[in-house]
């Protein structure tokens, strides 16, 4: 071969090199041979593709080893500081991962599993180019050694200078979007970038190019749009379909009101004046509910790779009971009774039929009917003192009695009857649907359900908690920490039998020793009270102060609103006092 610009590319045996010339590199391992043959040119041996991968370890040994011995290097140094070793932590994570999953896939029905793209999920991540995460990863592979970048460590620093942003990015202007952004979901009105940019716009955030004629030349507000776009994103604002109601129903907002200021009334009121706190709820346990998940296990052990199709959750054991709070009447409990705990005699469980009517929600197993025997025959009998009993406003708690009509039912001279007889004035030309209507709001408003009818005849109060608002109720703390310790003895060999027994015997645990808590329970629960209370009277303040500037501003303009035209005077305020009734769903407790 003539010596020639190739001689710089060709190393002879007399020179050493380090690493394999060029145009070696451009082919596959399994191509490499003992004859050397020269590339066609100079220019085309010189190229290295710059997105060469870096090479993972395809076994699971060797991933496990290298993360451990990563782990090993992360101790006593702060990963949020170190981006080569957080790129090689996750690197090594996403390689196990798809070793476990390509090992238990074909181990089941021999599929083949998509490959991971490790880099590119890599790359987008810690938003870093393929070259250079080709170079961390290779550099750890190597010779087990990363860059410690971050403040008084060794290598590189990188600029962690605060760099000049088109929109402020401060904690202001982070509470004005957001109030601003808040305020229009609240109305349900559509909120676009746009309107971002022109709020800001208007409250001198940002400035934008505009025209003789006033409007945004094109390209400011392009760049302008992009910057108010790319402060959005990088606030985690995000865009589209969102899950859940935007906010809460206004009949809700007032129940939980109402229901603050009772609960705080009643604890607020002398001592000989308090009722004593009395909390119920139904809840449910799956036969193959356990609490294994926190236990150890070890990737690389057959025994620990799930074969087959997961066992199903299994048949339901329903129960519900009753809890108290400590005796407001004495000072220092001493005995039993006057302390928190599990009220005796509520305690109410059973299995429903294997195919019985109840499908679907736990809910559906308990009716009106069982649970206003249990409510008659098991609760207030164990009642010893007047009492608030509190409990959710699930549909089958707000049972009628059987001499309360059903409007669905009744017919046009039934609804008038009924009407005159509870004194409500019928207007002229009615409907039967009207009628019902009217027969339905009466009753909601001024018949009391069944429950409570019967507690008033004890001398006891119902008061019922908020839907939505399950950290108002101390009695679902109960319940996670009644399965959890039925969850933990589970094993292969739990029937639904035993875990009736189980949970009859953590009823029994807690009647005797579960008295502190209960009650810390019921503290828990009263404290999120008072700051759903405070956060109340905060906005009333709120609203009276704004209300007071509202008629200084009246005051002072008064006779700029006698020159503007009365169209405003002519249209009729909603009458006061107007609520529409509660519907079958929201009463429901979800």
């Amino acid at each position: 071969m003539s010596s020639g610009e190739d001689d710089d590319f060709i190393p002879t045996e007399e020179e050493p090199h380090d690493s394999p010339p060029a145009h070696i590199l451009l082919r596959r391992p399994s191509e490499h041979t003992s004859e050397v043959v020269p590339p066609r040119s100079a220019k085309k041996a010189r190229y290295v593709p710059k997105t060469t991968q870096a090479r993972i370890p395809t076994d699971l040994p060797s991933v496990v080893s290298l993360k451990k011995s990563l782990s090993k290097k992360l101790m006593g140094t702060d990963i949020t500081e170190n981006l080569s070793l957080r790129v090689c932590k996750a690197a090594f994570l996403m390689q196990e991962n798809y070793l476990l999953e390509k090992r238990k896939t074909s181990t089941k029905n021999g599929r083949k599993v998509k490959p991971a793209k490790i880099q590119a999920r890599g790359c987008e991540l810690f938003g870093i180019s393929p070259p250079t995460y080709c170079a961390i990863l290779s550099n750890y592979l190597k010779d087990r050694t990363a860059y410690a970048s971050g403040k008084f460590r060794d290598g590189r620093s990188g600029n962690r200078s605060v760099k000049e942003t088109r929109i402020p990015d401060t904690l202001g202007v982070q509470i004005l979007v957001r109030e601003f952004i808040r305020g229009k979901r609240a109305k349900r009105e559509r909120v676009t970038a746009r309107q971002v940019l022109d709020h800001l716009v208007s409250v001198n955030i940002i400035s934008v190019e505009t025209r003789e004629d006033g409007v945004m030349s094109p390209k400011a507000f392009a760049t302008a749009y992009r910057s108010v776009q790319r402060w959005l994103k990088k606030n985690s604002y995000n865009r589209g379909r969102r899950t859940g109601n935007l906010v809460m129903k206004e009949s809700v907002i007032l129940h939980k009101h109402r229901f603050l200021r009772r609960f705080w009334a009643n604890r607020n009121a002398p001592p000989e004046e308090q009722l004593r706190e009395v909390m119920l709820g139904e809840s449910y346990i799956h036969q193959h509910y356990h609490r294994d998940d926190d236990s150890p296990w070890d990737p690389t052990d057959e025994q620990d790779i799930q074969v087959g199709k997961v066992p199903a959750k299994g048949r339901r054991c329903c129960f519900a009971a009753a809890i108290q709070g400590s005796n407001p009447r004495v000072a220092v409990a001493i005995e039993n009774q006057d302390k928190a705990g599990l009220l005796d005699g509520t305690v109410w469980s059973f299995c429903p039929q294997k195919k019985g009517d109840h499908t679907g929600d736990y809910h559906k197993v308990f009716n009106g009917k069982n649970f206003v025997a249990w409510f008659r025959d098991k609760l207030l009998p164990n009642l010893r003192q007047p009492s608030l009993i509190m409990m959710d406003s699930a549909k089958y708690h707000l049972t009628y009695g059987d001499d309360v009509p059903k409007p669905s039912k009744m017919k046009k001279e039934e609804c008038v009857t009924f009407l005159q007889m509870n004194e409500v004035e019928i207007p002229e030309g009615a409907t039967a649907m009207e009628l019902k209507a009217m027969v339905k709001k009466h009753i909601r408003e001024d018949v009391p359900f069944e429950c409570e009818r019967l507690a008033r005849e004890e001398g006891h109060e119902v008061l019922l908690t908020p839907p939505y608002h399950s950290d108002l109720q101390p009695i679902e703390l109960v319940w996670a920490m009644v399965k959890g310790a039925v969850g933990r003895q589970y094993n292969n060999e739990t029937t639904l039998e035993l875990v009736h027994q189980r949970l009859l015997a953590q009823f029994d645990r807690l009647q005797t020793s579960g008295h502190d808590s209960i009650a810390g329970m019921i503290q828990k629960c009263a404290e999120t009270s008072l700051k759903f209370l405070q956060e109340l009277e905060a906005d009333d303040e709120v609203d009276i102060d704004d209300d007071d500037d509202d008629d200084d501003d009246e005051g002072d303009s008064q006779d700029d609103d006698n020159e503007v035209s009365d169209d405003n005077d002519s249209e009729e305020a909603p009458p006061e006092g107007t609520e529409e009734p509660w519907t079958d769903s929201e009463m429901e407790d979800v």
